[in-house]
């Protein structure tokens, strides 16, 4: 609640992602309850609308596949699911999977078998962290089966002091990506 007094006040809600803000006034007696769910209900309906509207914009900017153009075998391909952030749904770097790299080095410590590879825009510019998302061998189950093990080895997979697990991606003049790059493997990759 913004402010109030008998009778009167206001509610907000600021969603930085966004850009956005909802406020609702109301004045008079008994009108804090319905202020409040015409708060709840604005943004249920409004935070969704922009969501989709965010993921169509980044998979058009981001989406697709990124090579290094000669017989290296370094690629990866990333693109829009279900999910949180974007998918990566195939990476090589000089022919290996990198997945399975990070299930041999960090994984299995943890007991996971298998990894699912996500990438989420951080801080200024186009700089993106890369997620694994460990797949436990055990079978989860109870109130911590969605805990992500994994989200402690953030920065981690580094080379030479630089991070394996960051991509920045370089923008054209249109504000889409033309080109990937992975600081700790030193790889550019062109998009194809």
């Amino acid at each position: 609640m913004l402010g109030g007094i008998p009778n009167y006040g206001a509610y907000f809600a600021v969603i930085p992602e966004y850009r956005i803000g909802i406020i609702v006034n109301y004045a008079g007696p008994g009108d804090d309850l319905v202020s409040r769910t015409v708060l709840d209900l604005a943004v249920q309906h409004v935070v969704p609308a922009f969501d989709d509207f965010a993921r169509t914009q980044a998979e058009d900017k981001y989406a697709g596949s990124y090579g290094t153009g000669d017989d290296s075998g370094s690629s990866l391909v990333v693109a829009l699911d279900d999910g949180p952030g974007l998918r990566i749904t195939d990476w090589t770097s000089e022919g290996k999977p990198v997945v399975e790299a990070w299930v041999a080095l960090f994984g299995s410590s943890i007991g996971m078998v298998d990894a699912e590879m996500r990438i989420y825009p951080v801080g200024d510019g186009e700089r993106w962290q890369v997620g694994f998302h460990g797949i436990p061998e055990r079978n989860e189950t109870g109130i911590f089966k969605t805990s992500c093990d994994t989200w402690f080895n953030f920065n981690s997979f580094r080379y030479k002091g630089l991070p394996g697990d960051a991509v920045n991606f370089v923008l054209d003049q249109g504000g889409v990506a033309v080109e990937m790059e992975v600081p700790g493997l030193r790889q550019n990759l062109t998009k194809v």
